[in-house]
């Protein structure tokens, strides 16, 4: 029962209404229908209306035009794309015709209200007592509008990873070849008893390549220039600004006397450009006959002494990032090499893990440097890799390790 108060007067008029159970469970038939986006319909054939329920109208956007919920055939039908009109007509005919008991279909409709919809509808025939006769076709329509939005959302967004992988794959080729012809110093500077390695390793699991390189060059003077840098960033234009940064690197060592004015030229020139980047660089020039190496840094990490199987990092004055401000200062440092002496230049990806503190990674690298014993870098190498558990996940990394005897 309903119960309705109204003030009345002085007092308060109550009026109730009862419900029998068929009248309950029909409004909760409807408030199913709308939530679902469901309408019921029944069509006796032969009729000029259907018997629908109100979410088909809802779905057809026009006013119900009785309580007994009937719908004009042809009213129905003007409401179908006229796209589509022939198909619906001819699954119809063949529900009517008994060519089928039942059938689905999905349409688009356009209704009064202006928002058009798709919609599927699933019907089947109720067969007279004659052979061949169909009494009537009942069934239910359905608002998909909604479902088949988000399938077009996700082709579309699938088709755009699929572009996106197949474009980031290709640049990644590019960038790798690109990487490896500027690293491409596998013979070596030609300098009396100069032993010279170099790795580089890509992220494992980083899809694009990084902007970490290595140089060597034997400069008129005899010298040999060293190099280990990490421009920022990923993917072309790392590696582009890797190319600049090493070409423009090699010039200006070219002219100028020391590693020191080097960099802080090279990091004017940068800033002067309005570069897109930032670099970290440790430079090197190496005297094999006096030998010495003079060296100097930009925001990176300083090289690996090895003496008589004992490692220590050198210690220098670093400068700041090239590229990050105009009036950066740089400072020389010069070491004298004895015989067996090697010397590591490396990147921040051989020694970083996230969550970690840089202190342990590189105590992580010399302990691995201070177990190898034996002659010869490239088993060096080697080894150190294997101990840090390269590639880093995250980074890529690149190692240079120098040696006079």
């Amino acid at each position: 029962m309903t119960l309705h108060a109204t003030p009345f007067l002085d007092g308060v008029l109550v009026s109730g209404r009862t419900h029998d159970e068929q009248e309950r469970r029909e409004g909760q038939l409807t408030q199913a229908q709308r939530l679902a986006g469901l309408g019921t319909w029944q069509w006796d054939v032969g009729s000029a209306t259907f018997d629908c329920s109100p979410e088909v109208y809802r779905l057809l956007g026009i006013e119900r035009p009785d309580a007994a919920g009937t719908l004009s055939v042809a009213l129905a039908a003007a409401t179908v794309a006229p796209a589509d009109r022939r198909a619906v007509r001819r699954r119809v005919e063949q529900l009517r015709s008994r060519q089928l008991h039942e059938a689905a279909m999905e349409f688009r409709i356009r209704p009064a209200d202006g928002r058009a919809r798709s919609v599927r509808a699933v019907a089947e025939r109720i067969g007279g007592s004659a052979p061949g006769e169909a009494l009537a076709i009942r069934g239910v329509v359905q608002d998909v509008t909604a479902w088949r939005q988000a399938e077009k959302r996700l082709a579309d967004t699938r088709a755009r990873l699929a572009d996106q992988v197949r474009q980031t794959a290709a640049e990644h080729q590019m960038v790798g070849t690109l990487q490896r012809a500027l690293m491409n110093v596998a013979s070596g500077p030609s300098a009396p008893r100069l032993e010279s390695a170099a790795r580089y390793l890509p992220a494992e699991t980083d899809s694009q390549v990084g902007g970490d390189r290595y140089d060597m060059l034997t400069l008129p003077d005899g010298m040999v220039l060293v190099v280990v840098g990490d421009v920022s960033g990923h993917g072309l234009r790392a590696a582009a600004g890797m190319a600049q940064l090493r070409d423009t690197l090699r010039g200006m060592a070219f002219v100028e006397a020391d590693p020191a004015t080097t960099l802080a030229r090279l990091n004017q020139l940068l800033c002067h450009l309005g570069s897109d980047f930032v670099a970290t660089v440790v430079c090197g020039r190496l005297d094999s006959r006096r030998r010495t190496l003079t060296w100097a840094r930009s925001g990176h990490l300083p090289p690996l002494l090895v003496r008589d199987g004992v490692p220590r990092y050198l210690r220098s004055p670093a400068g700041p990032l090239l590229g990050a401000i105009p009036d950066g200062v740089y400072r020389d440092a010069v070491l004298h090499l004895e015989p067996g002496d090697r010397v590591l230049l490396f990147t921040d990806g051989l020694v970083e893990r996230r969550g970690e503190d840089l202190t342990d990674g590189l105590g992580r690298l010399a302990e691995a440097v201070r177990e190898y014993r034996a002659p010869g870098l490239e088993g060096c190498l080697d080894h150190v890799l294997r101990r840090l558990a390269l590639p880093n996940p995250k980074d890529d990394a690149c190692l240079l390790a120098l040696r006079l005897e």
